[in-house]
C-alpha cells in the first residue's frame, strides 16, 4: 500500500513538471512571435489581457482572505523597463506583509532607511 502511494506522488510529480516545463517552453516561443511580428504594441496588446487576469486573480484572492490591499497597478509597460514588473497587488495579512517574502519580484522593492 504504501509503494503504491509512493508510485503516485512520484508520477503525480512527474506529470506536473512535464507540463510546467512545456508550458513555460511555449510561453517563451509564443514570447519571441509576438514580438518579431509585432513588435512592442503587440507585446503590449497581448500582454496587457493575460498581466491584467493574472494581477486580478491576485486581488481576488487577497480579498477572499481578508488581506489589506495597499496598491494595485493591474498593468503597466512603460514602468517595467526600470524594475522588471508589469502589474502587481501589495497586500498584507495580519502573518506577514507581501514585501518580508524573500526574492518576491512581482512589485517594485523600497528601501527603508
Amino acid at each position: 500500500m504504501n509503494f503504491t502511494i509512493l508510485f503516485i506522488s512520484v508520477e503525480f510529480i512527474t506529470v506536473t513538471f512535464a507540463f510546467g516545463l512545456l508550458y513555460k517552453l511555449i510561453g517563451q516561443r509564443v514570447t519571441v512571435y509576438i514580438q518579431r511580428n509585432f513588435g512592442w504594441a503587440g507585446y503590449c496588446v497581448f500582454g496587457s489581457v493575460g498581466v491584467t487576469y493574472h494581477e486580478l486573480s491576485h486581488l481576488i484572492t487577497a480579498v477572499l482572505f481578508r488581506h489589506k490591499i495597499t496598491e494595485v497597478r493591474l498593468f503597466r509597460p512603460f514602468q517595467r523597463k526600470a524594475d522588471g514588473t508589469l502589474g502587481y497587488v501589495n497586500h498584507s495579512s495580519w502573518i506577514f506583509t507581501a514585501r518580508t517574502l524573500p526574492n518576491y519580484k512581482s512589485q517594485p522593492c523600497e528601501e527603508s532607511g
